[in-house]
Order: C-alpha cells, then sequence, then structure tokens
C-alpha cells in the first residue's frame, strides 16, 4: 500500500512540474523584458537598440538603413570614448570611413600583420580596460593584442563575407569605466554578420560629413591581395628591412611592421614571409643577405634569444647595416654587445613607440640611399 502510495505521488509531482514548466517558462520570457527594464535598465537599451539596429539593416530601404546611422547607434548605446568602421578602400588600404571622438585612427595597409590577424578571426577581439579586463581577453595571441594597441582601442569585430575580411569595428574604453561584457561582445558579433549581410545584398554605406570620414569611397570592396602578398613569395625576396625579434615582443614587432608598410618601407617579417614548404632557416638566410637594414628590436629578450642572436651574427658577417630599435632601458648583452655596440641605436624605450618610428624609417632608407636603391 506505501508502495503503491509513493508512486502515486511520484506521478503527482511529476505532472505538476510539467504544468508549471507550461505556465512559468512563458510567464518568464514575457516578464523578463519588463524586469530588465526596471533592474537593468542599460542592459535592456542595449539588447533592444541592437535588435532594432539588426533589423533596420535587413531592411536598406528604411529610413536608418545605412551605415552611418548604424555607427551612431552604436555610439549611442555602448558610449565608448572613441570608435570607429574601418572599410576597405579601392586602393586596398583599411581606412576609418566613419569615426566618433576625437581619437585619430591610422590608415593599415592590407599587407599589414595586423590585417592578417584579423582575416583570421571571426569573434570580436576584446582587451584590457582601464586596468581591468574584459571578457574573453587572454585568449587573443600576440598579434591580435597587437590590433588593440595600435588602435588604442579596447574592442575590435572584425566584418567578414565568406572568408573575406570586409572591414571591422572598433570601440574604445567606455566613457563610464565599466568593461564590455560577454553578451555585449556576443551581440556585436551579430551586428557586424548583419553589416555584413546588409553589404552583400546591395547596400552602401551614406556618405559622411565634413570630418567624419577618411576615406574617399566609404564600401566595402573585396580586399585583394596586393603583390606583397603572392602565395608563391617571389615578390617577398627583396624587401628592404629584415626584422629581429624575440617571439615574446612579437605583438612591438608587428607594430613596428605595421607603421613602417604604411610608410612604403616593405618588410620580410616572420613567420609572415617565410614561404610555405621551403626550409625556414634558409628563408631567414636569403632574406638577411637581401635586406638593405636589419632592424634588431633590443629587449631583455632579444638578449636571451638564441635565434635573434645568429640572425644578427649573419647580417655582421655580411656587412649589413644594423638598427638597433631599444624597446626598453636595456643595453646589448652578451653576444648582442659585441655585435651592434658600435652601432647608434634607437630610443624608443617611452611609450607609445609610434613616436620612435618616422625616425627608424629614415635610418632604413638612408641605408638604402647609401646602397644604391
Amino acid at each position: 500500500m506505501s508502495t503503491a502510495s509513493g508512486v502515486e505521488l511520484g506521478y503527482g509531482q511529476a505532472i505538476l512540474s510539467v504544468i508549471a514548466a507550461l505556465v512559468l517558462v512563458p510567464a518568464q520570457r514575457a516578464l523578463r523584458p519588463r524586469i530588465d527594464s526596471v533592474f537593468f535598465p542599460e542592459r535592456h537599451a542595449f539588447e533592444r537598440g541592437i535588435d532594432d539596429l539588426v533589423h533596420e539593416l535587413a531592411e536598406p530601404g528604411g529610413s536608418h538603413g545605412d551605415l552611418a546611422a548604424a555607427v551612431d547607434r552604436i555610439d549611442a548605446l555602448l558610449r565608448p570614448r572613441a570608435g570607429a568602421l574601418y572599410t576597405c578602400a579601392a586602393d586596398g588600404r583599411f581606412v576609418a570611413s566613419f569615426s566618433r571622438g576625437s581619437q585619430a585612427f591610422p590608415d593599415l595597409a592590407a599587407t599589414s600583420p595586423l590585417i592578417a590577424a584579423l582575416r583570421g578571426r571571426r569573434r570580436p577581439l576584446a582587451g584590457p580596460e582601464g586596468g581591468r579586463i574584459a571578457a574573453r581577453a587572454t585568449d587573443l595571441d600576440p598579434f591580435q593584442r597587437a590590433v588593440l594597441e595600435t588602435l588604442r582601442v579596447s574592442v575590435v569585430v572584425p566584418v567578414h563575407r565568406d572568408d573575406h575580411l570586409l572591414g571591422f569595428l572598433c570601440l574604445a574604453a567606455k566613457r563610464s569605466g565599466d568593461v564590455y561584457t560577454a553578451v555585449e561582445l556576443a551581440l556585436l558579433g551579430l551586428t557586424a554578420q548583419s553589416i555584413a549581410r546588409y553589404v552583400s545584398s546591395g547596400g552602401r554605406a551614406n556618405a559622411p560629413s565634413d570630418g567624419e570620414s577618411r576615406s574617399s569611397s566609404p564600401s566595402f570592396p573585396e580586399a585583394k591581395p596586393s603583390v606583397a602578398e603572392d602565395p608563391s613569395g617571389a615578390s617577398r625576396r627583396n624587401r628592404w628591412a629584415f626584422i629581429s625579434y624575440a617571439s615574446e615582443d612579437a605583438a612591438t614587432a608587428a607594430r613596428v611592421v605595421s607603421y613602417l608598410e604604411s610608410r612604403g618601407i616593405a618588410c620580410w617579417f616572420a613567420p609572415r614571409d617565410a614561404r610555405p614548404g621551403h626550409d625556414y632557416a634558409v628563408e631567414i638566410i636569403h632574406a638577411i643577405e637581401t635586406a638593405e637594414a636589419i632592424v634588431l628590436l633590443l629587449s631583455d629578450h632579444a638578449n636571451r634569444s638564441q635565434f635573434v642572436r645568429k640572425e644578427i651574427e649573419r647580417a655582421v658577417s655580411k656587412a649589413k647595416y644594423v638598427i638597433p630599435l631599444r624597446l626598453h632601458d636595456v643595453a646589448p648583452a652578451g653576444a648582442l654587445e659585441l655585435l651592434v655596440s658600435s652601432e647608434q641605436w634607437i630610443d624608443a624605450s617611452v611609450p607609445p613607440i609610434e613616436r620612435h618610428l618616422d625616425r627608424l624609417a629614415d635610418s632604413i632608407v638612408a641605408a638604402g640611399l647609401r646602397r644604391g636603391v
């Protein structure tokens, strides 16, 4: 008798659980927006605003169906200190077609390692903000961190169509000092997908007003590989500068390469320029022998790196012009002290590093002129 009662009680509890689920789940779905609007007004406003933006981008004929309005909407919702939507110009450069705030955003060459880092990334990049770490900041490689450092932003959201990088949205730290949450990053990723679909369906950016655009053609043409990106590597065989760096300084090296190439100075930069299927050591040796100048990123890590030592030894044996770029308050040590102590280094120990790179570029050009390039 007690067993039967227990079975009946179990059935009763199961039935009540099903009824509760049928009643409470729809009720929770209906009540959640109201609860969020009262207790979490900023989150509710952001989610609602992104939802509206996604629907408006799906209707290009709508009053807000353009990219300038999309940037305005995101700026109003998240209130970053600065932000920009980068697009690919006709000459292959990525430029800040729509920017907000007083911050200046640099152009990036299609061959920049920073652009290569974005081509391989689908999810938003999020980095340090005001001493705190935003969601998912630890999954970035050195080149992806270099994107955030070079642009001086906290979040970069790539915009892809199939396997092609169309552009990217970048946002500086929030004016409120809050970090970008995982939900906000996910919704920004959804917005990027909507922008890609909008462009693919024939949508175009409205011309921005004076002072907003740095591009004469604010659209999303497909970024074509330049001559320097020839997969055969034939166009990479003769470069002006070889970049020698320790692996721990990869993010800084990527920033240096990006800046030099924006100045029209080609760089041989491992592993980017090592041809697949070829002996890596032979590639390095040939690149050093054909370079007009060797840029040594001098740091404690470089002092301890056997690879850097071997590269500089090879460069000196070939009478190459070595330009040490001092990243920190450190002097050449060990074998490097013998190899480069007589060279005039460029002190870049006071950040930001970009303020010292014009002098580096001028030194590389001078090295080429001395050799009749």
